[in-house]
């Protein structure tokens, strides 16, 4: 309830009292842990906070102005992977809007034994090899082969027709 203009000092000191997150620095600092501490005023700890705020960001590659809660879901840990389950057309499988670049690529038409394996190793940023494996047998392709490719965000590869499980990762 908000006081009036004439409010006495007692009336002041009272609603003062009740409200929540005036003296929270003692909680804030067990929360946040160092190298926030109780006693440190608000706006020290404020600094504290920041600044760790913002070695995380540059640790993590994003603005210091992005919320905590996006930082925290920009970490990645281990290697990105996806699969999906394409359709392909022309002997060729294409998959695009991959969040990272795929080094290891494998692919099986679905409803059927035939292994299909495509593996792609780029150790040296330049190869543009990948092993092909069919049946049993293994044959080293160009990855150009048919307007394959791999870039940063996807690959299009040699594939049977029809629909191919695939599964890609760093």
């Amino acid at each position: 309830m908000p006081l009036d203009n004439n409010a006495k000092i007692g009336e002041i000191i009272t609603a003062l009292g009740g409200m929540q997150g005036i003296n929270q620095k003692a909680e804030l600092a067990s929360v946040i842990g160092a190298p926030a501490i109780a006693s440190d005023n608000v706006a020290t700890q404020i600094t504290k906070i920041q600044n760790a705020k913002d070695v995380l960001a540059s640790k993590v590659g994003v603005p210091n102005t992005t919320p905590l809660q996006a930082m925290a879901d920009a970490l990645i840990v281990g290697k990105k992977w996806a699969s999906g389950i394409g359709v392909g057309s022309g002997y060729m499988l294409t998959v695009n809007n991959l969040p990272f670049k795929p080094r290891v690529i494998s692919v099986h038409k679905v409803g059927t034994t035939l292994n299909q394996n495509y593996t792609y190793y780029n150790r040296d940023q330049s190869s543009s090899k990948y092993l092909f494996v069919s049946n049993q047998m293994a044959v080293e392709r160009d990855l150009t082969y048919n307007g394959g490719y791999i870039n940063d965000t996807g690959f299009r590869l040699n594939s049977e027709d029809g629909n191919i499980s695939w599964e890609a990762s760093e």
